[in-house]
């Protein structure tokens, strides 16, 4: 449960800031190689997550050698995998606030610096907790890059422990109470989650869809 734990804190403590800063320069950043990124971004959710397993262990099997498998690869197959998410969820907030308060604030004689601090990343603040969310809940139960990136049973979650156990025909009251676990951990970060995202978003009236379709390109 410890290694679980942790694997999702370091995803999510370094995820979420990179997909938020990529959300940020593809939203103010327009042409077609924004347009070239934005679209590698939206297509790694069609990506089966099996060939992208395989596809890093061999990246650091073969190419980059020097990192070994366990922890450090773990998290940054985790990493790469979960950055879509923040990414995606910060330029829909984005597209649905608009431009308005930021200029409101540089007319107000902000610099581009305060403007960020204390006008946009408030305003982004609900759809970074969601996206946090997101990817914390999500390598709770994540079993296939982390199967394929451990390396010994120091670094391997719950996921892995339950699927190898069970494989192994060494099922029992232990092995279900740790799946119980697992599904609870996973529901009560999520329930959190849609709780503090309604209260920081109340009274809030965002047309998502047209978020969603200026971020595919149909607008």
């Amino acid at each position: 449960m410890f290694t679980t734990l942790k694997l999702s804190a370091y995803t999510t403590l370094i995820a979420v800031p990179i997909g938020v800063a990529f959300a940020l320069g593809i939203n103010r950043w327009r042409g077609k190689i924004s347009a070239s990124f934005n679209f590698v971004m939206i297509l790694s959710f069609v990506v089966p997550e099996l060939i992208f397993g395989v596809g890093m262990f061999f990246v650091f099997t073969k190419l980059f050698s020097g990192i070994q498998l366990g922890t450090l690869a773990e998290v940054l197959g985790l990493v790469t995998w979960n950055v879509s998410w923040p990414a995606i969820i910060v330029q829909a907030r984005l597209v649905g606030i608009g431009r308005q308060y930021e200029e409101a604030a540089a007319d107000l004689g902000a610099t581009a610096l305060q403007t960020m601090r204390r006008v946009l990343l408030p305003l982004l603040t609900p759809a970074i907790f969601a996206s946090a969310v997101l990817v914390f809940s999500g390598v709770i139960d994540d079993f296939v890059i982390v199967d394929l990136l451990s390396s010994n049973a120091g670094n391997t979650p719950m996921s892995v422990i339950i699927y190898s156990t069970q494989h192994g025909g060494n099922g029992g009251p232990a092995l279900n109470a740790l799946a119980t676990i697992t599904l609870v951990m996973s529901l009560v970060v999520a329930g959190l989650g849609f709780v503090g995202y309604r209260w920081m978003t109340r009274g809030e009236r965002i047309d998502g869809r047209q978020a969603l379709a200026t971020i595919a390109g149909a607008e």
